[in-house]
């Protein structure tokens, strides 16, 4: 009964066949449309990975570009001076610009308004540009004043033309806020630099976007933003130094179907060939019973064998005995060696395997090992074999799995090279890293944060290893500035100053970054590099240029003192001799004698000053006397006594006697030679002319008031280049507009000042402050 059952159930399938074909078909192409479908997931999420590499990737050169401009903002940032003067704007600029490929120009903007610009002539169109104020910029301007750190602006047009970005840095002075310092990129070029231009030809659909400040609307930057885009789908990063968005959403989607449709088609024919097969041995039964028959020997033997072993699968595999020998190889063993079965069979695995270590004297006694797998021209690849013993009536095989690691293994080392060369990157910029944990106090430091901080490797690190180091007067700074980072979460840049255990001061630059893990740990981290000898550097180079400065004054006041004394001296005696040759009587021509001889004598005293002078810019410092003053006065009314003669000028003075000045004796004869000779010249010839020397003085300073009643200065006209070079307020034709520059310079050599009060057609009055 139970034989004719199995009978009937066998008669069934014969009976059956375009059912159980039909069957088969179902079941193979499902099988394989659910291969097809795992494929598409895998490749949909290596697009996806990829696409956020590739915005990791514009990411990290977007802020290179920002690190790089802010590094151009900071240096030309520090050529500003104690008086808020810029120095050297253009020549530090221009090397700031050809060592920074990534800007297209550099500002100065003090009290908001854009007063210096490089490339001058692309940008001058800029400038006086009130940027607080200006429509485009003035919310986001305001927005880098109010967070006290860089902020990139734009992109907006500018005002001489283009589209582009600004990063502006806000300048601060002991009175407070300065200005900017500023970079500005075009847009062009931030899109190739940063490597968003090349997002579509990579297949990438995206948006560079930005929130205008102005309006709330959200601005798109690129070409082609026709196109509809998902935002809400996209990958995103978020650039917090500018607001601004970049979108990437992916047009390359449909590889992954592409890369998936060969298993379908595959597997709809396989299902094909599988539903016809059955059907054909479901129509010949007996055909099929023998079949069964034959092959079941066969798989008696081999039923363990085959399930271990795939022909189609993707790793090597390889059957030996114990001896090592070959029993069969996969078509994919035989494809990547190059050799055919009938070639290994009878020969050794060990023949063919080259290994590192000779202590291997037997493969198969190890599960595990490497080597290099010699194939058939000679070509080596690195493999991991992955050893399995099987017991097969009493005898035992072994199945090898062997997988070809070389790429593995080439970039293993790309990867050591890449750490071996970046710590040598590190060695030699002498870049010391660090991070801390506040919650945990854990912190952890390079060996170059102990060699720079004076720390021995062995001292436990806390807060306190730093704060000790700290210089006390930037202590306050450094506790605020940490207080903020803390509050904030936002990175930032510090300067410091440090004293090691020797108390030998180091100027430190540290650059702080604030981050969370996934499992809430928050964790501040940075670098530190040792801008010592830099900041010397500068320093010393500030000192030899206020030298410069201070040496070309020198020099500038000496050549005025050699034109301006001694063409008083020779203009006095050639006068005199002129009117000797027209005078008749000798009483009166010996009086002019006499008078030539006074002239002469204060020539004489002039060279000798003259030579002080020489002296005085070859020592350090300069040569100051007592020198008393009515003598002095007098000196002076004889060197122009002619033209006071001539003129029937009438010189009264109120000094007392005896009192003396601390000054050059050289620099005062010019000083009261220029403004005596300047009041005769630009007397007024309707009234007589009077000079007035009045002496005063205060705690710190004695004080000679010279006045005249003579044609006077508009002083509201001229008022603010009353003491420039070449600054005439005259028609006199021989007025050369350098007689009170050089003296209120000379004044100010020897700590003095000079000050003016003038008006029109009622005359001047120049008050001279002599250093106590």
């Amino acid at each position: 009964m139970q034989l004719e059952d199995n009978r009937y159930h066998i008669h069934w399938f014969y009976n059956h066949p375009y059912l159980l074909s039909t069957l088969t078909f179902v079941v193979v192409f499902g099988l394989s449309f659910l291969i097809a479908q795992k494929e598409l997931w895998i490749n949909q999420e290596k697009e996806a990975h990829k696409a956020t590499e590739t915005l990791q990737e514009v990411e990290g050169k977007i802020d290179q570009i920002l690190k790089s401009s802010y590094g151009t903002t900071l240096s030309i940032a520090l050529t500003i001076d104690d008086n808020g003067k810029p120095k050297n704007f253009n020549a530090v600029a221009e090397k700031l610009f050809n060592s920074n490929p990534n800007i297209d120009g550099i500002e100065l903007v003090p009290d908001g308004v854009i007063k210096y610009v490089y490339p001058y002539e692309k940008h001058k169109g800029a400038i006086g540009l009130n940027v607080i104020d200006y429509e485009y910029s003035k919310t986001e301007a305001k927005k880098s004043i109010e967070s006290g750190k860089m902020f990139f602006a734009g992109p907006l047009k500018f005002k001489q033309g283009g589209f582009g970005i600004i990063g502006r840095l806000p300048v601060y002075a002991d009175d407070g806020f300065w200005g900017f310092s500023a970079v500005m990129i075009n847009l062009e070029t931030f899109l190739k630099k940063s490597g968003i231009q090349n997002l579509a030809d990579e297949g990438y659909n995206y948006r560079f976007t930005k929130i205008n400040p102005n309006t709330g609307e959200r601005e798109i930057f690129n070409d082609n933003n026709s196109e509809d885009f998902d935002f809400s789908k996209a990958e995103k990063i978020v650039v917090e130094d500018a607001e601004w968005e970049i979108y990437l959403g992916q047009d390359n989607s449909h590889k992954a179907f592409i890369a998936a449709s060969p298993f379908l088609i595959f597997g709809l024919f396989l299902a094909f060939g599988c539903a016809l097969l059955t059907y054909v041995v479901l129509q010949r039964p007996a055909q099929l019973q023998r079949y069964i028959k034959l092959q079941t020997a066969k798989l008696l033997n081999s039923e363990i064998k085959y399930k271990a072993i795939f022909q189609e699968a993707g790793m090597s595999i390889i059957h030996l005995d114990e001896n090592e020998k070959f029993i069969e190889a996969n078509p994919k063993f035989l494809s990547k060696t190059g050799y055919t079965i009938d070639e290994l069979k009878g020969e050794r695995f060990s023949k063919f395997l080259q290994l590192q270590d000779d202590s291997f004297k037997k493969l198969l006694n190890y599960d595990k090992f490497e080597g290099k797998l010699i194939c058939k021209r000679g070509l080596k690849k690195i493999v991991r074999v992955t050893n399995s013993a099987l017991e097969v009536n009493h005898q035992i095989t072994h199945i090898l799995l062997i997988e070809d690691v070389t790429k593995r293994k080439k970039s293993e080392k790309k990867l050591k090279d890449l750490q071996d060369r970046m710590q040598m990157a590190i060695r030699i910029s002498k870049l010391a890293y660090w991070d801390w944990e506040p919650e945990k106090g854990k912190i952890r430091w390079s060996d170059r944060m102990y060699k720079i901080f004076d720390v021995d490797k062995n001292q436990k690190l806390d807060s306190d290893t730093l704060s000790n180091r700290i210089h006390p007067e930037d202590f306050e700074k450094y506790k605020q500035d940490l207080k903020r980072i803390l509050e904030t979460k936002e990175g930032t840049t510090l300067e410091l100053r440090i004293l090691d255990t020797n108390n030998k001061l180091k100027h430190i630059l540290t650059r702080v970054e604030c981050e969370t893990s996934e499992n809430g740990i928050f964790k501040v981290k940075g670098t530190t590099v040792d801008v010592t000898d830099k900041k010397e550097a500068m320093i010393n180079l500030q000192h030899s240029y206020q030298m410069v400065v201070e040496q070309n004054e020198r020099l500038l006041n000496f050549s005025y003192i050699v034109s301006h004394n001694l063409r008083s001296h020779s203009s006095n005696i050639q006068g005199l001799i002129h009117l000797i040759r027209d005078l008749e009587t000798f009483e009166e021509k010996k009086e002019m004698f006499n008078l030539l001889e006074e002239v002469t004598i204060s020539l004489d005293e002039t060279l000798t000053d003259l030579n002080e002078v020489i002296h005085i810019q070859k020592s350090d410092g300069g040569l100051v006397e007592e020198i008393t003053l009515k003598p002095f006065l007098q000196r002076i009314k004889n060197i122009l006594i002619r033209e006071i003669k001539c003129n029937n000028i009438t010189i009264t003075e109120n000094i007392p006697e005896g009192e003396q000045l601390k000054f050059n004796p050289a620099y005062l004869e010019s000083v009261l030679l220029n403004i005596i000779s300047n009041a005769i010249k630009y007397r007024d010839k309707q009234r007589n002319s009077e000079i007035n020397l009045i002496f005063s003085e205060t705690e710190e300073y004695k004080i000679l008031q010279i006045k005249d009643n003579g044609i006077g200065i508009d002083l509201d006209s001229y008022k603010g280049q009353i003491f420039g070079m070449y600054e005439t307020f005259t028609d006199f034709k021989n007025s050369r507009g350098i007689g009170l520059f050089v003296t209120n310079n000379q004044m100010k050599a020897l700590g003095g000042k000079i000050e003016i009060e003038s008006e029109l057609n009622k005359g001047s009055v120049f008050t001279l402050y002599f250093k106590k």
